[in-house]
């Protein structure tokens, strides 16, 4: 007897969206089909999916129409008065194999972001933040990762990106640790360059 592959709950999230589109049914009405056969998510994702699945784009204009005023003004007041530019690099490690259980594997992702005013000093410090995220990396894990996954696996670099951030000061020659399951940051740390 020959098993097929397990089908995931993400799988079955995307296959009935993909029915329920097909006949036509509004967001509300998937939202709550698909809550009661306890595959809910949250709103804002499955809005996605269902604009991926018709080909549908928007733009950001169109987007803020929709939010409340209240909102909306806020935002706006956020970016005239906190709003400053600064660069951003990252250094990242994906899909390292923690542990399994049947039918399920857990896999971490390591990312290491430093952030300055001045890009120049983040690309001298290149070779610091590299280490520093293996490091870091080991520590978390409590072992060597490169020499347990180094067939597979090297870390992954962003170059400085000019970026704009709320409070940017405090982010100046900063770097921030984070370790992500599944998208969900589950630790993070953070320390002077």
């Amino acid at each position: 007897m020959v098993r097929g592959r397990r089908i995931t709950k993400k799988g079955q999230q995307l296959k009935a969206i993909k029915w329920y589109v097909s006949r036509k049914y509004k967001a509300n009405i998937i939202q709550k089909k698909l809550s009661e056969r306890k595959l809910g998510l949250r709103r804002k994702t499955l809005l996605a999916e269902i604009r991926s699945i018709k080909k549908i784009t928007i733009t950001k204009e169109e987007r803020i129409k929709y939010i409340p005023k209240k909102y909306r003004k806020r935002i706006e007041q956020i970016r005239l008065k906190e709003l400053d530019t600064i660069y951003r690099v990252s250094y990242i490690i994906r899909d390292i194999p923690v542990h399994s259980r049947p039918l399920k594997r857990n896999y971490l992702g390591f990312r290491l972001q430093a952030f300055s005013y001045d890009a120049e000093y983040l690309l001298q410090n290149h070779r610091h933040l590299k280490q520093l995220l293996v490091e870091e990396t080991n520590k978390y894990l409590g072992f060597k990762v490169f020499e347990n996954f180094n067939w597979n696996h090297r870390i992954g670099i962003e170059k400085p990106t000019h970026i704009m951030i709320i409070n940017a000061k405090r982010f100046n020659n900063v770097w921030i640790f984070r370790v992500e399951q599944e998208g969900t940051e589950v630790y993070s740390k953070d320390g002077r360059i």
